[in-house]
């Protein structure tokens, strides 16, 4: 919501922060403090974006062990999440992986 001021209503923190990646209407409404009237107005749709990716989620972590030069018998999940924790997708972006002793990763 915002203040209405000299017939006009300012937003300032309004966005669309909880949701995937896709289009959305913003749809406003009035309600006459009058007669109770309820005014609306439907904004044309927007597309929201993804932003970079800011966060990697491990959803299922590797196997503990495996034999050399075999995979992992239990392979990584990863969620990729965006600065406000949205799914990152339809963006092409890879993951690098590292092999390392523990605690000598990068």
């Amino acid at each position: 919501s915002a203040p209405i001021e000299g017939g006009a209503a300012r937003f300032s923190t309004l966005g669309a922060p909880s949701i995937a990646a896709g289009w959305v209407s913003l749809r406003f409404s009035v309600v006459s403090p009058f007669d109770s009237r309820v005014v609306t107005s439907l904004c044309p749709p927007i597309e929201v974006l993804p932003s970079r990716t800011r966060t990697i989620l491990v959803e299922q972590e590797p196997s503990n062990w495996t034999d050399a030069g075999m995979p992992f018998p239990q392979q990584p999940a990863l969620k990729l999440l965006d600065k406000e924790s949205n799914p990152v997708v339809g963006v092409f972006e890879s993951v690098t992986t590292w092999l390392c002793s523990p605690c000598a990763c990068p």
